[in-house]
């Protein structure tokens, strides 16, 4: 009996870890909601870039859950549709590698940044507008094909798992965004805050191109094979 739950609790926390780092990995590569949160912990305080970070965090959450849901069915039909999965997931990475060529710049404010938006109402507009970006489904499903975490026979609960490490890493990784930036806003120039997300951008095309292969590797080997 203790060797079961001993093995349930590994399960848990695989499960768990997995999600966690599809979450900061996926998070590091958002560049966009990296500036955002950088923009407010630069220019408006600590609490008000974590608000922000629940808000990414939530919708991407919700994005999991959906992409979880999508693969988990997929598994469970004709490997075809799990082939077309992965090389339309390839197609989206290589999209988001070229779309992450225009650097963004933290002097392209967000529209939404008003003096009034602040509290919940900054948390639900984050999210209002990261819930907008359909391509966030779509790289959710890659990155779980990629990673091979959601599996035929994995239990609604390890699905939910699955989303819960992604939330919390995704909560991680714009909390340290938003605490670094406010924690260092007197000491470093914006010019330095430019060239970092400028690696960050670099490296998300990087990330992108190397999923991509990744993800579509498997049908174009067994196509190769007919």
């Amino acid at each position: 009996m203790l060797f079961v739950h001993n093995l349930l609790a590994v399960n848990v926390f695989l499960l768990l870890f997995k999600g966690f780092a599809v979450g900061m990995v996926f998070s590091a590569t958002t560049v966009a909601a990296t500036v955002w949160c950088l923009h407010l912990g630069l220019r408006r305080g600590l609490v008000q870039a974590w608000t922000a970070a629940v808000g990414v965090a939530v919708a991407q959450a919700l994005w999991a859950a959906l992409a979880a849901v999508t693969v988990w069915m997929l598994a469970q039909q004709n490997p075809q549709y799990m082939a077309g999965a992965r090389v339309l997931s390839a197609m989206v990475f290589w999209y988001m590698a070229v779309k992450m060529l225009r650097t963004p710049r933290l002097e392209q404010l967000p529209t939404m940044d008003s003096p009034g938006v602040t509290g919940w109402r900054l948390a639900a507009t984050t999210m209002a507008v990261m819930l907008s970006m359909h391509m966030r489904f779509f790289g959710n499903v890659g990155f779980f094909l990629a990673a091979g975490v959601v599996q035929p026979r994995l239990a609604p609960t390890g699905a939910g798992l699955l989303v819960i490490g992604v939330g919390a890493g995704t909560l991680l990784w714009f909390g340290l965004v938003g605490a670094l930036a406010a924690g260092l806003r007197t000491h470093a120039p914006e010019e330095w805050w430019v060239q970092a997300v400028g690696r960050l951008t670099r490296m998300a095309v990087v990330v992108y191109g190397m999923l991509a292969i990744i993800v579509a590797l498997p049908p174009v080997i067994q196509f190769m094979q007919r």
